[in-house]
């Protein structure tokens, strides 16, 4: 069921509906809203609230919420008293159709009610399943309501079977009251409230704050939070209070840790359901770190921990070597529990750890608080806290002996985590000389890369490898590899190295491999890319893993998309276990190029979700960290969503990756957007300009993506022909494809749109075999082909939608090209649902000739004959949108 609006049709249909969230999920909010909906399309809502400390008082729950119920009336007045607020009748008169005015009566709950003759079809209120229903009740805190409340709910669901909407905690129903309601509401559907994706609790953050978050500060909401969004907006409430969170310039940024004791009254509420053995045991698994499943009977009974996972305060993910590891959610709770704790606690959960022959963590033994993994919000937790530890270490076996190869690990290892208490200038000037040359030249090439990218001083950067080329010549074409792999990422892509001798040392080289790749990707050569890889036998591990990337991206933008994609994630969950926070942007970036070309965007959302959540970001990979915020931005354009998606703006306005001035448009890889868009959106012309800039400077890959994305928007023959002159190498099939569709969007021609689909087929690139042939029925309506465009979009939705996820607003475009008025989208609908035009006419106070030419209008504009063919649009390609347009017309 999808959200809002599958909820408010189900109900519209006469079926209730059970809404589980956990504490801080935005139930009520949810209620709310489908309340709301409900009630601009004339439904009666009546609204009723469980309340924690009146649970146990008879007719707590109606006396919350109905006055008149208040003085402790007989369940007989009760009852008639709820059949009046549902139908806006005496109980006595129901049958006798009479609508009398102010029938509502005293204290009647009814802000959307249209008054009489609204109600058409049903007009008592009640619904048998499949059947239209004129009004619901609305129950929030259902686990609360009390055992009178409940069985004179019950009563009123006999006189009139109106369905329900109710919302609980997860878990069972341990409720009797509510277990008894919930039998009589028979046929329930439920729908479960998910935690929000990245992209959401942004929207949610940015709403509250009312402006822009820095990019790491929503990282570390968004950990915290677990995506819940009660817990975000009580961060955001309690950092602008104690002034964790301030605005800096034209974006909010924490500029310190969010936790503070305050937090502690949004934590007591995560843990309403919880009894104290229950606290007990989530402190126990708070303070002992990380816990393997096989491990978790050794610190709670299982049936504790089962109760815990039921009531969502704890959660399995798979860590290293494949160990499940249990942690607590959201993050918050455990961060609360672990400070909060008492020291008898702490020392008794030390000694159980000693005794059952556990690990005690660090942070226990010196009573800091242990951070946890446990789902995409903890794991990030958990990435931070080992590459903080793995800093503290290196730097300390540098301090002691700081040679070569230490400064080198500990250089590599400050690109992958933020850290201002060490400083790669004083590691890089305050290492010994050394006789080790490989290790000389390889510390002045990862100090190039961080003055070139941290530092953003390429000027200095070159520097440093010009002066060490002098020192270590037997090194030379590795720090010019160096330079060159900089020059791509930052500017252009750069003429591949020579090829090195057969004896050169493997840094030398694996490096000047790793170059020749990344720069024949770039420039949209994957087939020299993927020939090039048979080749390859690199060594150093960092370009073992270079070369398991580049295959990857190599083989999705050569149109071996799954291939690619199931590499990347093999590649991104190995990654994940070894706690590689730039293996996991690259892998990631790739395999979300991939699931956005294949038109599967839930998972892409799915994955962008995880890696924008994640805290620790490598600066040596910052290009595809951009590349994933930017593939986030595009799936919000492409779907037409309201700006949810977090585009590039917070990624490059926090973003460690230099912008020359030249670089005004993509990077090295598709959708690596280094320019914010503006407010306004990003237009035909803008991509245009990027699409001509990225291939002037050889990212040919970018460059085709950039032209579809253009030539959609508006077509532009001229920049068209410019840009493919800058073409010529390219060699990828794919690419070609879309080279293709791009000219045939250019050209507005539908006979070769139908081609440039069909070509893309084969590749199974269902996001541009979607909206070329999206655009094709775009173009035969504007040639007044509306039977053509109609069956068309047909036939595209039957194949989109059975080989893609999530690509069903897609469609949005081609239902607003139809422009069916509001009038004409409600007689429809309706008609969709089987009613009669004479029922119709009744339920709009329409004369029945009216409603026939509105249905007429319709199936002229839409290019149908019949009931049939209209079903078949409105229940397809026409739906995406459909419902927010009537909403706003009305």
């Amino acid at each position: 069921m999808d959200g809002v609006d599958g909820v408010a049709a189900a109900l519209r249909r006469g079926v209730s509906v059970e809404v589980v969230g956990r504490p801080a999920s935005g139930r009520t909010e949810f209620l709310d809203r489908t309340a709301t909906l409900l009630e601009a399309r004339g439904m009666r809502v009546l609204r009723l609230h469980g309340i924690g400390g009146w649970r146990d008082r008879p007719f707590g729950t109606l006396a919350a919420s109905l006055p008149e119920l208040s003085r402790q009336p007989s369940i007989w007045e009760a009852v008639n008293l709820l059949v009046h607020e549902v139908t806006g009748h005496d109980a006595t008169s129901q049958g006798s159709g009479s609508h009398g005015a102010g029938s509502h009566g005293p204290g009647s709950h009814w802000p959307g009610s249209q008054g009489p003759g609204s109600q058409g079809p049903g007009s008592q209120g009640g619904a048998t399943p499949g059947s239209p229903a004129s009004a619901v009740l609305v129950l929030d805190d259902a686990d609360d309501v009390d055992d009178v409340s409940a069985g004179v709910l019950a009563a009123l669901r006999i006189r009139n079977p109106l369905p329900v909407l109710f919302a609980r905690r997860v878990g069972p129903r341990t409720s009797p009251p509510l277990r008894r309601l919930f039998a009589s509401l028979p046929p329930v559907v439920r729908h479960t409230l998910r935690p929000l994706r990245y992209a959401e609790l942004a929207a949610v953050v940015e709403a509250e704050l009312d402006g822009p978050v820095d990019e790491a500060t929503m990282a570390r909401i968004a950990t915290k939070s677990g995506g819940l969004p009660g817990v975000a907006r009580d961060l955001v409430r309690v950092g602008k209070q104690t002034r964790r969170l301030t605005l800096l310039g034209s974006q909010w940024i924490a500029s310190e840790r969010l936790w503070t004791s305050e937090l502690g009254s949004c934590v007591d509420a995560l843990l309403v359901d919880a009894t104290p053995d229950d606290v007990d045991a989530l402190t126990t698994l708070a303070l002992a770190g990380p816990v393997r499943v096989a491990d978790l009977h050794r610190l709670v009974p299982l049936d504790r921990a089962e109760r815990l996972g039921a009531l969502g305060l704890i959660d399995v993910v798979v860590g290293p070597a494949d160990a499940g590891t249990v942690g607590l959610y959201p993050p918050l709770l455990e961060e609360y529990l672990a400070r909060e704790s008492a020291t008898s606690k702490r020392y008794a959960v030390r000694e159980l750890l000693t005794t059952q022959g556990l690990p005690v963590p660090p942070g226990l033994i010196s009573d800091r608080r242990r951070k946890l993994p446990a789902d995409n919000a903890i794991l990030s937790r958990n990435l931070a806290a080992h590459w903080a530890a793995t800093i503290d270490r290196l730097a300390g076996a540098w301090r002691a002996h700081p040679t070569a190869a230490n400064g080198v690990a500990l250089l590599t290892a400050l690109l992958s985590a933020h850290r201002t208490d060490v400083d790669p200038a004083a590691v890089y000037a305050g290492t010994e000389p050394t006789d080790d040359v490989a290790a000389g030249a390889e510390l002045a090439g990862w100090y190039a890369v961080h003055l070139a990218l941290a530092g953003q001083d390429p000027q200095e950067a070159w520097h440093v490898l010009d002066e060490a080329a002098v020192r270590y010549p037997d090194f030379e074409l590795y720090l010019r590899s160096v330079r060159r792999h900089l020059e791509l990422m930052t500017d252009r892509a750069p003429e591949a190295p020579e090829r090195p001798a057969a004896d050169a040392p493997p840094l030398v080289r694996d490096s000047a491999t790793a170059v020749r790749l990344e720069g024949a990707i770039a420039q949209g050569r994957t087939g020299a890319a993927l020939a090039e890889l048979e080749r390859a036998r690199p060594v150093v591990p960092r370009y073992v893993a270079h070369a398991e990337v580049s295959r990857a991206m190599a083989q999705v933008i050569h149109g071996e998309v799954d291939t690619g994609v199931a590499g990347a994630l093999a590649s991104l969950e190995s990654a994940q276990r070894e706690y590689a926070p730039g293996v996991i942007q690259a892998h990631g970036y790739a395999a979300a190029l991939g699931m956005a070309i294949r038109g599967d965007l839930t998972r892409l959302d799915e994955l962008v979700s995880y890696i924008l959540t994640i805290t620790s970001t490598s600066t040596l990979h910052s290009p595809y960290h951009a590349g994933i915020a930017g593939l986030d931005a595009a799936r919000v354009r492409w779907l037409g969503l309201p700006g949810a998606g977090v585009g590039c703006e917070a990624t490059c306005s926090s973003s460690s990756l230099v912008l020359p001035a030249a670089n005004d448009g993509y990077g090295p890889f598709p959708f690596i957007d280094l320019v914010a868009d503006s407010a306004a959106g990003v237009t035909a012309q803008d991509l245009w300009s990027r699409a001509r800039s990225a291939a002037s400077r050889g990212f040919c890959a970018a460059a085709v993506f950039a032209m579809v994305e253009a030539a959609e928007l508006g077509p532009d023959a001229g920049a068209f022909a410019a840009i493919t002159t800058l073409l010529d190498d390219v060699d990828s099939p794919l690419l070609a494809a879309l080279v293709d569709l791009a000219d045939a969007m250019v050209r507005r021609d539908a006979d070769h749109l139908l081609r440039a689909q069909g070509a893309l087929e084969g590749f199974g690139a269902w996001l541009y075999v979607a909206r070329a042939g999206i655009m094709r029925s775009l173009v035969l309506r504007e040639q007044g082909e509306n039977v053509q465009a109609t069956e068309h979009a047909n036939r595209l939705w039957a194949q989109v939608t059975a080989a893609a996820t999530g690509a069903e607003d897609l469609f949005g475009r081609l239902a607003q090209a139809v422009e069916l008025s509001a009038r004409e989208i409600e007689v429809a609908g309706l008609a969709v649902d089987g009613w009669a035009s004479g029922e119709i006419a009744g339920e709009l106070v329409l004369s029945v000739r009216t409603v026939e030419n509105h249905i007429f209008n319709t199936y002229r504009k839409l290019g149908v004959e019949s009931r049939t063919g209209l079903r078949q649009a409105f229940t397809t390609w026409l739906r995406p949108g459909l419902d927010l347009r009537a909403d706003a017309a009305r």
